[in-house]
């Protein structure tokens, strides 16, 4: 069912891979083109929103809701949603 879904995404002129991924850094689902090590790519995800929510609570910003980072060549894009 997510897997038609993320194919979508490959449509998009410069998208390499659409990937869901548990909190625990396991890819749920994922669609690829060309080479991407995409359970690399889960546990650096896993890693950066465990560090962004450490990050709030120690300044006290409450619960995360969204993280999002954001690369110019060509354009990337990681959001994780709570």
């Amino acid at each position: 069912m997510l897997k038609p879904l993320l194919e979508e995404f490959l449509k998009i002129e410069g998208v390499s891979a659409a990937v869901v991924i548990g909190r625990d850094g396991f890819v749920i689902e994922s669609a690829v083109s060309g080479k991407v090590d995409i359970e690399a790519l889960g546990a650096m995800a896993s890693t950066g929103l465990g560090t962004s929510e450490a990050m709030g609570s120690t300044l006290g910003k409450g619960e995360l809701s969204k993280c999002s980072s954001n690369w110019k060549r060509p354009h990337h894009s990681l959001t994780a949603f709570r």
